[in-house]
């Protein structure tokens, strides 16, 4: 179970800051109280909660070995900068789909002050739960 919404309103926290992540940590707590952190770098600084969130869920797909339980899983947005600031672009990112979730990511922010915290939901890092569960 990951509780997406927690992740998705703090990352509301980092736009409001006018800030953009260039990187995503996550750290994993197994039940004998271990903790292991893994880290992935973005090709360019983003205030995108799908992107962040999507990045988060494939470093730790590919890098966490399944030993013990999970106890937890933090999330960390990381190598903070200004959104505006000088970074060097990516020939082969898609800037257009990046600008895109981003909109989307202020537009949800807006409703979310009006209407309140649970007045919109998001479902980015709900993968296929239901069918592996029957």
């Amino acid at each position: 179970y990951i509780n997406s919404g927690v992740l998705l309103m703090n990352l509301s926290k980092l736009r409001k800051e006018k800030l953009a992540a260039s990187g995503v940590c996550v750290s994993v707590k197994d039940n004998t109280m271990k903790t292991v952190s893994y880290r992935s770098k973005f090709s360019n600084p983003t205030q995108s909660s799908t992107i962040i969130a999507n990045a988060a869920r494939d470093v730790f797909q590919k890098k966490h070995k399944w030993q013990h339980g999970i106890r937890t899983v933090t999330v960390t947005a990381v190598d903070l900068v200004p959104p505006d600031g000088f970074y060097m672009p990516d020939l082969f990112g898609d800037y257009k789909k990046d600008e895109k979730h981003e909109k989307i990511d202020s537009v949800v922010d807006d409703i979310r002050m009006k209407y309140g915290c649970d007045s919109i939901k998001s479902a980015v890092l709900i993968d296929d739960c239901k069918s592996e569960n029957k």
